[in-house]
């Protein structure tokens, strides 16, 4: 999840400082290319069971599909 809030603001603002958990800190970092007419990709989150991924999704404002929505727990 946090590598993906840098994605996010990497394909968003210019220059990016960055310190996290997971990576080494990045300090006035410029991602390039830059996302195509400076409109950031639209992403779809999946998961299976992962209630973390649909709120990330929902954070984002990204899309989420599950694949066993339909089905019952004890199907899975």
């Amino acid at each position: 999840i946090e590598n993906y809030a840098l994605l996010h603001k990497l394909w968003r603002e210019d220059v990016v400082d960055w310190e996290g958990k997971f990576r080494t800190p990045l300090q006035s970092f410029t991602a390039t290319p830059r996302p195509l007419d400076g409109v950031p990709p639209f992403v779809w989150h999946g998961s299976i069971r992962s209630p973390e991924i649909a709120e990330q999704a929902a954070y984002y404002g990204d899309g989420f599909f599950h694949n066993n929505i339909f089905w019952p727990m004890e199907h899975t």
